[in-house]
């Protein structure tokens, strides 16, 4: 059931995709709890939208996963371990920057927008050492690794047709 297939493996795209992102692993998802309000939105979104020229994104081939539900754990328990530092190295970079710095405004769909600055978010980029592109690179390999190892237990059907 080819529509089957497509809503399916966007969820597990997305859902896997998530698994990489620091803050979803955490109560403290939006830095709500170390007022840092917004840092997920500025991590998953404004870091990427600045800066995605720079990464390389070609993971290779996927593999198979043996037990998908490790893999699974094995994903969030990793990115768990990124919590700290992306915490701490945006409360470094917000002392150094003045808080008229902070923000800049954008004009985006005909509204005008508060983001993080380009200098904040480059300071913030830097010191967290390729964090970002690296899960980037890591969901999208193992986005391809889930599917891939969800056709193989499919029995490889021919996907003909999408």
């Amino acid at each position: 059931d080819s529509s089957k297939i497509l809503i399916h493996s966007a969820y597990l795209g997305h859902y896997i995709a998530d698994a990489h992102v620091p803050l979803h692993t955490t109560q403290n998802h939006n830095g709500q709890l170390t007022n840092q309000i917004g840092i997920h939105a500025f991590w998953e979104s404004r870091l990427p939208e600045l800066f995605h020229k720079k990464y390389k994104l070609l993971t290779g081939r996927a593999i198979y996963l043996e037990s998908p539900l490790n893999a699974a754990w094995s994903i969030v328990k990793h990115t768990n371990s990124l919590v700290d530092s992306t915490l701490s190295c945006e409360k470094k970079v917000s002392v150094k920057i003045k808080s008229s710095q902070l923000f800049e405004f954008s004009k985006r769909n005909h509204a005008l927008t508060r983001l993080y600055s380009y200098q904040y978010s480059n300071a913030y980029h830097n010191l967290m050492n390729g964090m970002v592109e690296g899960q980037m690179r890591k969901s999208i390999f193992n986005i391809g690794s889930f599917w891939y190892t969800a056709w193989v237990d499919a029995g490889q059907p021919t996907l003909e047709g999408f």
